[in-house]
């Protein structure tokens, strides 16, 4: 047996739960992107099943940050130990994935380099933006929010409810609300706000929901209705601006749009409330933990090997198929290089 794991009775269960849910949800989101993006070239029943799937894991990306937010803002680090902590789970995986993905996607033009052929400043300099920043484009935002992290600290634990609330109305207001006005309707009231900055609101929001806030049963059923609505919102959203033009358009995807917002908060509220109080077996909560462990490098290295995967086209079974079938792959490989001295702190 490769996966082995010790069970640790005073870690928390529910953050591992979360955290694998939105490691699979990216997964999703690229496993459907074939059937989202090609609006003329499917057919209307299978983009649509795509559209579906893809917008439910729309949630993927805002859910980690939260998660992210409810752990290290509560979490009494010192800075030196907070940024050797984030440089070794962070940094590392991210040069080493991020080199990986440059050779696959590149290796005819860096094979050249062999034979003596120089590349130029401005080709290389391309080479890295593609593979380091747009091939991993949450990385830079996940870097920004986590050298912020000791200055939100401050703020946020010391914070009453009343200022709390003022930053995130704040927040919805330039990072949401106008962004999202302005793609569907044209108004030009959008602020240019860095990537980072504008998912702080999720970092805080996170933080609050876990350690600020009382989980009401109205609350729940309060939530639960507010999902149902947003997700129904983006599906036909999308369907229909897309039909409008003639072209997917994908204004209601985007992670700080309000329709996502309000899922991704109502979501968390819900699988936090939920995954608090579940009780589960030793064996099925030491191997949760251990998914959960590996869960970065599943997310990384996922997308290195996507794109080798090709599964008939059935959006139906072969979106979540191919999502299972990627994770499951992603974590082997992650567990099989863990055991390798020199890659075991590099890999994620």
């Amino acid at each position: 047996m490769i996966f082995k794991s010790k069970t640790n009775k005073n870690k928390l269960l529910w953050p591992d739960i979360i955290r694998i849910i939105s490691v699979f949800l990216v997964i999703v989101i690229h496993a459907s992107a074939t059937e989202v993006l090609s609006w003329k070239q499917v057919k209307t029943p299978d983009w649509i099943i795509g559209n579906i799937y893809d917008s439910l894991a729309r949630i993927s990306v805002p859910l980690f940050v939260m998660l992210s937010g409810s752990l290290l803002i509560h979490k009494k680090d010192n800075l030196k130990t907070f940024f050797k902590k984030r440089v070794k789970r962070i940094l590392l995986p991210w040069m080493f994935w991020g080199t990986i993905l440059l050779f696959v996607n590149n290796f005819a033009q860096l094979s050249n380099l062999l034979t003596g052929k120089v590349l130029n400043f401005n080709d290389f300099k391309i080479l890295l933006m593609e593979n380091f920043l747009s091939g991993f484009w949450f990385m830079p935002m996940i870097v920004g929010i986590y050298l912020t992290t000791p200055i939100i600290k401050k703020f946020a634990v010391n914070a009453t409810k009343k200022e709390l609330k003022y930053f995130l109305s704040i927040w919805f207001v330039l990072a949401s609300l106008l962004p999202t006005a302005h793609n569907l309707f044209n108004l030009n009231i959008s602020f240019i706000i860095p990537n980072w900055f504008a998912y702080l609101g999720y970092f805080v929001g996170g933080y609050c929901i876990v350690h600020r806030s009382k989980i009401s049963e109205n609350h729940l059923w309060q939530s639960k209705l507010i999902f149902i609505t947003s997700l129904i919102f983006t599906i036909f959203g999308t369907y229909f601006l897309s039909a409008k033009n003639n072209q997917f358009v994908g204004y209601l995807y985007e992670y700080l749009s309000v329709n996502v917002l309000l899922m991704s908060f109502s979501s968390f509220i819900l699988l936090f409330n939920y995954f608090e109080k579940i009780k589960l077996n030793n064996k099925t909560t030491s191997y949760i933990h251990l998914i959960s462990k590996y869960s970065f490098g599943i997310l990384l290295s996922h997308i290195v090997l996507i794109k080798y995967l090709n599964l008939p086209p059935y959006p139906l079974l072969t979106i979540p198929l191919s999502t299972l079938i990627i994770f499951f792959i992603s974590f082997s490989l992650i567990s099989i290089l863990k055991k390798v001295s020199f890659l075991k702190y590099i890999v994620g």
